[in-house]
């Protein structure tokens, strides 16, 4: 089985599903004392004298892939992991991946502890309206594959969890 790790480094593939579809040229902002952009107008100013596009995504999608099949066998599901990631980033342009340790009751087994890895990806309002309703039956795809009992969908920062159990 991969570890999460080898997943994230040893995959090209993932690697450049990570990265995201454009790579952005950064600048330095000489010497900006963050204390010195508490106000709305200086935060603007320094975002309008970028001198590329900038783009202001208030939105964010994060689905999480679990490390179990069946509740709480343990399992590789790194496949997973890469059809989020390619289906996030084709969908919104990039993703953040990380891997947690996360613990639920189930009614079945009792206490669940297992290794899981967030897909996240940031977008505006149309790109989520666009592409919601394909991410949710890939969450309810996934959930159906790996038997789980419950999945979890992480919208504007707002934890939905969508339980079959119950």
């Amino acid at each position: 089985m991969m570890s999460i790790k080898d997943i994230l480094t040893q995959s090209p593939d993932l690697q450049h599903l990570i990265q995201g579809k454009k790579m952005y040229q950064a600048i330095q902002i000489e010497a900006v004392n963050p204390n010195s952009l508490n106000h709305s107008g200086q935060i603007q100013q320094v975002l309008s004298d970028f001198p590329g596009e900038v783009q202001r995504w208030r939105h964010s999608l994060a689905i999480l892939v679990p490390g179990t099949v069946d509740v709480n066998v343990i399992a590789d599901t790194s496949v997973y992991l890469h059809k989020a990631a390619k289906l996030m980033s084709e969908s919104f342009g990039g993703t953040r991946i990380w891997a947690e340790i996360g613990t639920y009751t189930s009614d079945a087994v009792g206490l669940v502890t297992e290794q899981n890895v967030w897909v996240k990806s940031h977008m505006d309002e149309p790109a989520l309206c666009q592409h919601f309703l394909k991410v949710f039956d890939f969450v309810c795809q996934m959930r159906d594959a790996l038997c789980q009992e419950a999945m979890l969908l992480e919208i504007d920062g707002n934890i939905y969890c969508l339980n079959w159990s119950k």
